[in-house]
């Protein structure tokens, strides 16, 4: 189950081993990243090596089962075998200084180190903005760490 778009193949997340060992590779090199650059720190953020399993699989089961978010995104990108990437997000009802209309939150988009500069990131997000038009939402949120 998955559909092409470009040189990318995008398959929803599923509640499996596989896709949670995925998604903990992904993670785990984010969480990296910023535990390096002190990101973690300054912010107060807890790195990878501080959350617990148990937590990670917790909020991977919680992310793909919709409880909290029913009109929910999660893809991984596979360019051919290879998992480059996932991202994530959902709509959020009406609430908040948009109180007239829906919006598409973009929560997460990580994109494997050994991949970037591909353009898979601008794919994935596209994809994401396509979804949420095709399901009426005209104001997109991102959250952005740097």
């Amino acid at each position: 189950m998955g559909y092409t778009m470009s040189m990318l193949t995008f398959v929803p997340v599923q509640n499996s081993e596989e896709h949670f060992t995925l998604f903990l590779e992904l993670e785990r090199q984010f969480y990296q990243h910023y535990t390096k650059v002190g990101v973690g720190d300054q912010y107060g953020r807890l790195t990878f090596d501080q959350i617990p399993v148990e937590l990670t699989r917790e909020e991977f089961d919680r992310y793909i089962s919709g409880d909290d978010h029913p009109e929910s995104y999660f893809i991984f990108a596979f360019d051919g075998d290879t998992c480059v990437g996932y991202c994530n997000g959902w709509i959020k009802n009406k609430s908040g200084w948009y109180r007239m209309r829906e919006i598409a939150h973009l929560e997460s988009l990580i994109v494997d180190a050994q991949h970037r500069g591909k353009g898979y990131s601008s794919a994935m997000a596209e994809d994401f903005f396509a979804w949420a038009r095709a399901k009426g939402v005209i104001i997109c949120q991102l959250e952005v760490w740097a």
